[in-house]
């Protein structure tokens, strides 16, 4: 899990080298933890800004043109004709 703030990754930094030249850690954690903690994540948590628009138009462009691919012509017919042949009856 990456650090929450900057501060805390600094910290977490500090850390993992006292922990590294064996001395004490404030923090208690294995070497493995503040590894994780003290490691820059590659954007801001929620992703860079815009990024969950431009994601969420892209899966709805997506979703519509599978369903129009899905259901060609002969699929949009055979579907037609049982919905007049239901209303029929």
């Amino acid at each position: 899990m990456p650090s929450v703030s900057e501060k805390q990754r600094r910290f977490m930094g500090a850390e993992l080298a006292r922990s590294r030249s064996g001395k004490r850690t404030r923090t208690g954690m294995s070497e493995d933890q503040l590894r994780e903690f003290a490691k820059k994540a590659k954007h801001a948590v929620g992703g860079a800004p815009g990024s969950r628009r431009r994601e969420l138009g892209r899966r709805l462009a997506t979703a519509a043109y599978s369903r129009s691919k899905s259901a060609g012509p002969a699929a949009r017919s055979v579907a037609a004709a049982k919905s007049a042949r239901a209303r029929r009856k």
